[in-house]
């Protein structure tokens, strides 16, 4: 799949750079918007108007710009290898602490609570007033500085914001590419979310600031005194108590200016990182059109039926299967392309290799859900492991004797494995019952052993392809009554309705085994929404092709069961 694998990363690097450019024209245009509104003043329009445009032609506005820029362009660069088309769900609660505190996501934190502070010191340099500088010289004292509280308030608050935003980026999901329901375009779709994540970001700001001032005030002593060590700033702020008013008391917290500045930059702070995932997201979930059949020899790999199997780029499958569904929704011409027979023989290629390589993927999925409704731990059973350690050991002696003409040595070897074999089972015994007393220990069988519900959330981690995938099919076989001249997809029907019957029937008994509850895992709320969906989108897929051919169904030949399950959607009783 070299030219498939070529094409997508042309693809991606075309849509990572587009994202790129127009977050920072996002971040410019919102920076001069922002200071435009800050220096309106209603009474007096033209002394404003002259305010604005002193402001955007000054060299400290730009630079101020520029270093904004260039800090979100470094957390684009570096956020962008995280994003990822469906969970990573651990299979017990240890692995899931590990995920959770890798040293990963621990270094991305600490890039954005560093990138925060840098935006908000950026702001605040644009802004102006009391916060313009860390560093403020003494009244009566020229040679004298003290350190200012408020910009350093203003500056930790913006970090907190910048760490607060890299946790939740892996904790509520937002590194996840989730794919719109209705497909638009980039402009309509950044356009309808901007508003609302401006507010989005205005309230989380308001709510997290009461969780940074009990911070700040239990650990604000330790904060100025390493500000001081720092800058090498005396400790004596009575040298100007205007602007040195006390923040490690609750007096000089409660500063209505102060804490409207804090919201403001914090509210910054977040969008401006926002805007990030808004538009990376919206360029990578765009929909991409593959050949159904290639128009030369060499360009075969890059089809649509070679891309559906493409496991290697998750991304690239999604978009494969994102594809088949819109293309059997809505393009007729693409659909009589997947209908048509070749001109030699007249075999229904297009069709074939789509339907087989479908019907695969669903078929392995089915049997995945069936083994773990059959065993939800995922272990396996004594004698299967036995078997496997006798298979081993038949292995690794074959492997062992290099020739058959060696007896001498194979002499040796097995007196020397009857010496040493009883030590070895009796330390074999040892070990394995200091482990047998260790896993049964109640604490460490909560970390350490295989959760059902975890393992269930890792198996439908990857539903929103298998909903594309039914959804292309049943539409597909739903257009093949009017459009299909040649009866290519009849003779697949058959296996296209087991599938999807073997399926609901699968999914039904998973669903009472583990029902779905209001209070799932936070950060894998999504899964749980996808399985009621991939239920849904069988039983439509389902009735789409009862309804459309009707009677017609009653010849097509099925088990017994399966005739019974089909029976139900005819009576319209499922």
């Amino acid at each position: 799949m070299t030219n498939l694998r070529e094409l997508f990363d042309s693809e991606k690097r075309w849509r990572s750079a587009a994202a790129a450019v127009w977050t920072l024209l996002l971040v410019i245009s919102f920076t001069f918007a922002v200071t435009a509104v800050g220096s309106f003043d209603p009474f007096d329009v033209l002394g404003s108007v002259a305010g604005i445009l002193f402001i955007v032609t000054d060299r400290i506005f730009w630079s101020n710009v520029f270093g904004i820029c260039v800090v979100e362009f470094i957390i684009f660069r570096l956020t962008t290898r995280y994003y990822k088309v469906c969970h990573y769900v651990p299979r017990n609660q240890l692995r899931l602490i590990a995920y959770h505190l890798s040293p990963v996501r621990i270094f991305y934190i600490i890039l954005h609570m560093i990138c925060g502070g840098l935006i908000t010191w950026f702001m605040t340099r644009i802004t102006g007033n009391l916060v313009v500088s860390l560093v403020l010289d003494a009244t009566g004292n020229i040679n004298a500085s003290v350190v200012n509280e408020q910009h350093t308030f203003i500056v930790l608050h913006g970090m907190f914001v910048g760490g607060f935003y890299g946790a939740a980026f892996f904790l509520a999901g937002r590194h996840i590419i989730h794919f719109p329901i209705v497909q638009q375009t980039r402009f309509f779709r950044v356009k309808g979310q901007l508003f609302p994540l401006l507010l989005t970001s205005a309230s989380r700001s308001f709510r997290n600031m009461k969780y940074f001032y009990i911070i700040y005030y239990f650990f604000c002593a330790s904060t100025v005194q390493w500000w001081l060590s720092v800058y090498g700033l005396p400790q004596d702020r009575n040298s100007n108590s205007d602007i040195t008013s006390g923040l490690d008391t609750i007096s000089g917290l409660l500063s209505l200016s102060l804490a409207f500045s804090a919201w403001f930059c914090g509210m910054f702070v977040d969008f401006v990182l926002s805007l990030v995932n808004l538009l990376y997201i919206v360029y990578e979930t765009q929909s991409f059109e593959f050949p159904i059949e290639p128009a030369f020899e060499h360009l075969q790999d890059m089809c649509l039926h070679r891309a559906l199997i493409c496991n290697e780029h998750l991304l690239l499958q999604y978009l494969a299967c994102l594809d088949l569904s819109q293309l059997a929704k809505h393009s007729r011409e693409r659909r009589m392309v997947i209908f048509s027979v070749s001109p030699l023989g007249g075999h229904p290629l297009n069709w074939t290799n789509i339907a087989s390589t479908c019907l695969v993927q669903l078929k392995d999925f089915v049997d995945e859900i069936v083994a773990f409704n059959d065993c939800p731990t995922g272990q396996k059973t004594v004698g299967h492991l036995v078997d496997q350690q006798k298979q081993g050991q038949v292995i690794s002696r074959s492997f062992l004797r290099p020739g058959a003409t060696h007896e001498l040595s194979y002499r040796t070897a097995d007196v020397c494995a009857q010496q040493t074999q009883p030590q070895i089972d009796s330390a074999k015994r040892i070990f394995v019952k200091i482990s047998e007393i260790v896993k049964n220990h109640s604490v460490v069988t909560y970390f350490i052993a295989n959760r059902p519900e975890l393992l269930g959330l890792q198996l439908f981690s990857q539903s929103q392809k298998y909903i594309w995938l039914i959804s292309g099919l049943s539409h597909l076989v739903a257009a093949s009554y009017t459009e299909d001249t040649y009866g290519v997809v009849q003779q697949t029907l058959p296996d296209i309705l087991t599938v999807f019957l073997n399926l609901l029937e699968a999914l039904n008994r998973h669903l009472k085994q583990f029902p779905v509850r209001k209070r799932n895992q936070s950060g894998f709320a999504n899964i749980h929404s996808l399985k009621l969906v991939l239920k849904e989108t069988v039983k439509e897929a389902i009735y789409k092709i009862v309804i459309t051919f009707d009677t017609h169904l009653s010849s097509i030949p099925l088990s017994a069961e399966n005739t019974r399950r089909l029976q139900m959607f005819k009576e319209f009783k499922e």
